[in-house]
Formats: C-alpha cells, sequence, structure tokens
C-alpha cells in the first residue's frame, strides 16, 4: 500500500499547475534558444554569402580590366581610368561599351584638367613673348576640337557600340592625340613648353589607352555579337536543331533585302552622279538644289554680290546662322567670284552650299604656313558640311 500511495502522489504532483508551468517554461526557452541559433547562424551564412558574392564580384571586375588594359601602353593608368565604372556594371554584355565610353571620357576630362592647371596659366599670363600668348589661344583652339571629336566618339559608342564604328573612333582618338602634340610643338622653346608637355603626359596616356581599348572592345563585341546597348547573344544547342529551315529562311530574306538596298543605292548613286556613302536624306536634298530654280529647294539665305541677295559674301551669311541650329542650313550663293576665306567651324555643322555652276559661283582666297599659317587652321568644313 505505501509504494502505491507514494506512485500516486507523484502522479498528482506531475499534474499540478505549478509543475506543468515549468516544464512549459523550460520548453519554451529551449525553443527560443534554438530558434536564436538557427538565425545567428542563418545570418552568419548570409553575410558570408553576401561577403563572397561582393569579392567574387570585385575579383571577376579586375579580371575584365585585365582584359581590356592588357594590350595597352600605360596599364597602371589603364585600371585606374576603367575599375570604377566597370564595377557599377554587372552585366558583362555592357562591358566593351562601357569600357570604351569610360576610356574616351577620361581623355575629355584630363584634357581640360590640364589645359586649366593654374601653375600653367599663370606662367602664361606672367610671359611677355607673344608667341607664348598666340600658342595659348591656339591650344585653346584646338582643344575645343579635341572635345567636339571627343563627343562624337561618345554618341557614336551610345548609338551604335564599340564594334561598327571602331575604326571612326580610334582615327578621332587619334586627331585628339595630334591636337595635343600640336599644343605643345607650338610653344617657343624654354620652360613654358616643357611644363605643357609635362602637364599633357597624363593625357597622352589616357589618349593612347583608349585607342587600345577600343580596339580591344571591338573585338569582343564582335567575338560576342553584342550590338550597342543589347545582351549577349550566344547560340542554344536545344532550338537549333529544330530551327534550321526557319533560320535559313531568314538568312535569305535578309541576303535579298540588303542585295535589293544595294541595288537600289547603286542605281540613285548612277541616276545622281554623288557618291554613295551620302545618306538618303542629303541625297534628297541635293537632288532637290538641282530643280531649285523650279521651286525645289529654298535657302535659308542668299548670297549675292551685287546686292540682290541677304548678305554680299559667304562668311557673314555663315555669322548670321542661328546657334544650335537644327536640320539643314541651307546657304545658295549666285554667280559671281568670291574672295575671301571662309571658315566653317566646328559649331556649324550641317551646312549645305549650292550655287548656279562650277564656273559661276567661285569661292577664291589661300592660306599657306609660308604666310605664317599654321596648317591645322587652313581647313574650312564642319561636320556633315556639303557644298
Amino acid at each position: 500500500m505505501p509504494p502505491s500511495s507514494r506512485s500516486s502522489s507523484a502522479e498528482d504532483d506531475e499534474n499540478t499547475p505549478r509543475t506543468k508551468l515549468l516544464v512549459g517554461g523550460i520548453s519554451a526557452f529551449l525553443l527560443l534558444a534554438m530558434i536564436v541559433g538557427t538565425t545567428a547562424f542563418v545570418l552568419s551564412e548570409k553575410v558570408e554569402d553576401e561577403g563572397d558574392k561582393e569579392k567574387r564580384a570585385m575579383a571577376s571586375t579586375m579580371r575584365t580590366v585585365d582584359l581590356f588594359c592588357t594590350p595597352t601602353d600605360y596599364q597602371a593608368t589603364c585600371k585606374e581610368t576603367l575599375t570604377k565604372t566597370l564595377e557599377r556594371s554587372s552585366n558583362p554584355a555592357d562591358h566593351p561599351h562601357a569600357a570604351a565610353a569610360a576610356a574616351i571620357t577620361a581623355v575629355g576630362h584630363e584634357l581640360v584638367s590640364a589645359f586649366n592647371r593654374s601653375s600653367l596659366l599663370d606662367a602664361v599670363r606672367e610671359s611677355n613673348d607673344t608667341l607664348v600668348q598666340e600658342a595659348l589661344r591656339d591650344c585653346k583652339m584646338l582643344l575645343d576640337d579635341c572635345a567636339a571629336d571627343i563627343e562624337r566618339a561618345l554618341n557614336s559608342v551610345a548609338y551604335r557600340g564599340v564594334d561598327g564604328p571602331a575604326q571612326d573612333l580610334q582615327a578621332w582618338l587619334s586627331a585628339v592625340i595630334t591636337f595635343q602634340g600640336s599644343c605643345v610643338d607650338m610653344f617657343p622653346k624654354g620652360d613654358i613648353k616643357v611644363q605643357m608637355k609635362e602637364t599633357m603626359e597624363k593625357a597622352r596616356e589616357i589618349s593612347s589607352n583608349a585607342i587600345a581599348i577600343i580596339q580591344q572592345g571591338a573585338a569582343l563585341a564582335a567575338m560576342l555579337e553584342i550590338d550597342a546597348g543589347a545582351s549577349v547573344s550566344l547560340p542554344n544547342e536545344a532550338e537549333d536543331d529544330g530551327d534550321d529551315d526557319n533560320d535559313n529562311d531568314k538568312d535569305n530574306a535578309q541576303k535579298q533585302e540588303s542585295d535589293g538596298g544595294e541595288r537600289l543605292l547603286q542605281e540613285e548613286s548612277a541616276s545622281s552622279e554623288v557618291p554613295s556613302w551620302v545618306p538618303h536624306e542629303d541625297r534628297k536634298l541635293l537632288d532637290e538644289a538641282e530643280e531649285e530654280r523650279n521651286g525645289g529647294l529654298t535657302p535659308n539665305v542668299t548670297v549675292a554680290k551685287d546686292g540682290t541677295g541677304d548678305f554680299k559674301n559667304i562668311s557673314a551669311a555663315l555669322d548670321a546662322m542661328p546657334r544650335n541650329y537644327s536640320g539643314r542650313y541651307v546657304i545658295y550663293i549666285k554667280e559671281g567670284v568670291y574672295d575671301e576665306t571662309v571658315n566653317v567651324t566646328n559649331g556649324m555643322s550641317n551646312i549645305t552650299m549650292y550655287g548656279d555652276g562650277a564656273k559661276k559661283s567661285i569661292i577664291t582666297g589661300s592660306k599657306s604656313v609660308a604666310d605664317g599659317v599654321r596648317m591645322w587652321r587652313t581647313a574650312s568644313l564642319g561636320e556633315h558640311h556639303i557644298a
């Protein structure tokens, strides 16, 4: 009987509210501890994963930077130029375009920074040498030409990518390097010339690198078949087998369309005697110029030596052109001999001049190095100029 009584008493103790509360509290504590431990483990693992992800991303960026900088002559400068830009670009398909744009932009920034360095400008201002002052003015004009070429290059990358216009990009940047050298050469021998050369050194390095980066980016974009702003397009083996016939049909259709376009272009060129590379809009404009006597083309201004037009000389007509004019600015030059030096600047784009005939509307004038005119000043055509 006593053992039975003790057993019954123990069971009663286990069923008391106090015992149940104690057991429940211990269970809740263990559950909470398990949850906290699991959460801490998950968070720790997540932080570790994010850290690893950042490390992998950085390693990938550096490999890409090395890929573009390997063919350059100044690799330290190249890595400094590209690293930040490519860190912000997570899509590898954007890297050729991003690298080219970053390299070109860096050229412009360094040129402006170099030219505006106060120590150099102070030295020039303190100089009484007229050749130094003239060299500074010419350098400013060349810097404007550099800025125009850099802007063309950036616009080309934005709209056409880096593959198609690679040769144009390299030509523009080669011109920028030439302008930098000309700027230094204009200064007479002395401390200012040495200082100018040292100031332009990094800009020259970045420009040289940019040409190599563009060439590398063009090769990579062509290999991966990347268009401007497009993603990488790689063949899908699972789809290739069933779509061979469709692909052949598309290729044939594209070839026929291309052949038809080429024939049309050749026919237009043959009929109008206009070079095949002239855009359709400009070809149409030239045709209208030929028909002007029948009212086909209305010029913006007319130049006539006898005073029957808006201006008596061509330079005055150019000076009257509105800034940032959109569209074609058409100048009709009536019969006569215009003895003047016509300068169509970079800011005067999309100008069309036409006259009454090759032996009727004549522009004459002369510039030469023998007269003390620098060779680069003898050019007289702006962007998209037609005459």
